[in-house]
């Protein structure tokens, strides 16, 4: 297989007059992640639009079940950018056989992943939602149970399509991942009309409907993300992908400084190479995965502190959030880019581009997220009136819109800043603070304000702002050094001129 010219670094062909280099290739590989981004908002946005017309009931339950659902896609999405940080690293590195390689390996991981939360869940959801949300009503668990089965039974396409589109955006083919993932929300927007709405005939079902046109999307797309990565499908190279998951395998071969053993290079396209890049895989994935899980947990617990406001809270939670949503659009777009091209800087040995990429991509975010936020925060209370909240509801998800977009000064610091320090490689420093500042601000200042001090929903949002100012000095800190950019993420298998 041959790398196309989007996977060595050259995204976009079309000139931007004014830019530099560095931040045309951003831009250039930032603008189809945010498209398909806004697109998948979107269609969150207009499929809870549909179940707030069935009530506060149904607003409710979808909000609690997606917050589940939060906990394990993030888990998954570790697996992806681990896929997209090796892949980069080994178009940088002009190795195309570790390119597809990294592909099977990190979607072999991800079938597992995805079957295993599907079957953790769909046997102890019932007991699960209790424990977590105890002060929530019996109607609204009745609603989250019929609509939480099909969520959960998504997981496994869900996990072929994440680590897919991350393989592909390690790559630099950020054009196919958006196509991708724009023939999802096409699907899903069309199918939750038909079921939810009862439209064209169609019996309606409630949030029924939601869930099971949410799982058919998903199934859409992982066949179409296989059929984009067809090239790195061959047969007899998943039969080595198997083979390496064998115990002997996994344990065979000395690891070099990146976690890839010192015979990948002579090894390449075999068993043990597979085996290798399972390895290295796990090695940069399992941080970001327990930090995604922890993450998840404080979120959870934040969510369960809102449970026992009442349901007009956790309805007014569910609306700010999808409105919230909306500001972290281009930052995390402009973090895919910086994860990309970091990786690929450093896969050639040149820490000069990395860290003045991962500069550029900074100041880009932020005069592009300022803006935005002045936007949303004018626009805010019209976005509320969309869904028809009740006074009580809207009075308690304003402030929290509010709050968010005065604290998106710091953002970029707080999310984009780590997501390149992941493309080098750093993914235990990232996962350290992360999940320390979260524990600090979410859980114990959210819990403190909302709770113990009564300031109610707005007092949890609180905690969030602390996370990100907490974490964005602490990432600064860590930029300003020379640490982040030690890792060997391929190993010896690249042996690029340091710079």
């Amino acid at each position: 297989m041959s790398c196309p010219d989007s996977a060595v670094g050259t995204p976009s062909r079309r000139r931007l007059p004014g830019l530099s280099p560095a931040l045309r290739r951003s831009f250039g590989l930032a603008w189809p992640v945010a498209f398909q981004d806004f697109a998948l908002i979107l269609t969150q946005f207009v499929v809870l639009l549909m179940a707030a017309r069935l009530g506060s009931v149904s607003i409710a339950a979808v909000g609690l079940v997606d917050t589940i659902s939060f906990a394990v896609t993030i888990t998954l999405t570790s697996l992806a950018v681990g896929t997209a940080v090796m892949t980069a690293h080994a178009v940088g590195a002009g190795r195309t056989d570790l390119v597809e390689g990294a592909a099977r390996a990190g979607l072999l991981l991800g079938l597992g992943a995805g079957a295993a939360c599907a079957l953790a869940l769909e046997i102890g959801r019932h007991a699960l939602f209790l424990r977590l949300f105890p002060g929530t009503s019996a109607e609204v668990v009745d609603e989250a149970m019929r609509y939480q089965r099909w969520i959960v039974l998504g997981f496994l396409p869900a996990a072929v399509e994440l680590v897919g589109s991350g393989a592909l955006r390690g790559r630099g083919q950020t054009r196919f991942a958006m196509l991708v993932n724009l023939l999802m929300s096409a699907l899903n927007l069309l199918l939750a009309w038909l079921w939810i709405e009862g439209a064209a005939g169609f019996a309606p079902l409630g949030v029924t409907g939601a869930g099971l046109a949410q799982f058919i999307a998903r199934c859409a797309g992982a066949v179409a993300v296989l059929v984009v990565l067809r090239g790195s499908l061959r047969w007899p190279a998943w039969r080595r992908g198997w083979g390496s998951l064998r115990w002997q395998a996994w344990r065979s071969g000395r690891a070099g400084a990146g976690g890839l053993p010192r015979s990948a290079a002579g090894a390449a396209g075999s068993g043990a190479a597979d085996g290798n890049l399972f390895r290295a895989l796990v090695a940069i994935s399992l941080p970001t995965a327990l930090e995604s899980l922890l993450f998840a947990v404080g979120k959870l617990l934040g969510q369960t502190f809102v449970a026992g406001m009442g349901t007009a809270a956790v309805a007014a939670n569910a609306i700010a959030a999808a409105i919230v949503s909306l500001l972290f659009i281009p930052g995390n777009a402009l973090g895919t880019a910086a994860s990309t091209l970091v990786g690929q800087a450093l896969g050639r040995g040149d820490r000069a581009a990395a860290r003045a990429t991962l500069a550029a991509v900074l100041r880009a975010a932020g005069a592009v997220l300022l803006p935005l936020a002045v936007t949303v925060a004018l626009g805010a209370g019209f976005i509320a009136d969309v869904y028809r909240a009740e006074p009580a509801v809207r009075a308690m998800a304003l402030p929290a819109v509010w709050g968010s977009c005065a604290s998106l000064v710091i953002w970029p610091l707080s999310f984009v800043l780590p997501a390149g320090l992941r493309g080098a490689g750093d993914a235990r420093h990232t996962m350290l603070v992360a999940v320390g500042t979260m524990w600090a601000g979410r859980v114990v200042i959210g819990w403190t304000l909302g709770v113990w001090l009564g300031f109610g929903m707005v007092g949890v949002w609180a905690g969030m702002y602390a996370d990100w100012f907490l974490r964005a000095g602490l990432y600064w800190w860590r930029f300003r050094g020379e640490g982040w950019m030690r890792r060997r993420v391929l190993g010896a298998a690249a042996t690029p001129n340091e710079t």
